[in-house]
């Protein structure tokens, strides 16, 4: 969180310099795979910037995980739980990675 706020003032200052000195030029955040404009990546950029500061003061608390969840739960149950929830993280990187390297080598 600590690394985002002078990446997203210096990626803002460089989307900011390209809309000045260029309106014609492609953001090449993602390659040529997905092509958005500056404002959009300002936008991003300016969304990052201002919850960056709320995920630093949360640092340490249960602030945005599941684990209150987890806790309501039986033990034995909750690893299975895990078990499964795992098991389907890998299986979904897994297909998204293989989609991913079909468009890219351009798989019919």
């Amino acid at each position: 969180s600590v690394v985002i706020i002078p990446l997203s003032v210096t990626f803002g200052i460089v989307g900011i310099y390209a809309l000045v000195v260029g309106p014609g030029i492609i953001c090449g955040c993602f390659g040529t795979l997905i092509q958005i404009s500056h404002p959009v990546s300002l936008t991003i950029d300016g969304i990052m910037l201002l919850l960056s500061p709320v995920l630093i003061a949360q640092k340490g608390k249960d602030f945005l995980t599941l684990e209150r969840l987890f806790d309501r739960i039986k033990p034995d149950f909750r690893a299975k739980r895990r078990q499964w929830f795992n098991v389907s993280l890998v299986a979904s990187v897994v297909l998204v990675m293989a989609v991913i390297t079909g468009i890219i080598f351009a798989v019919k």
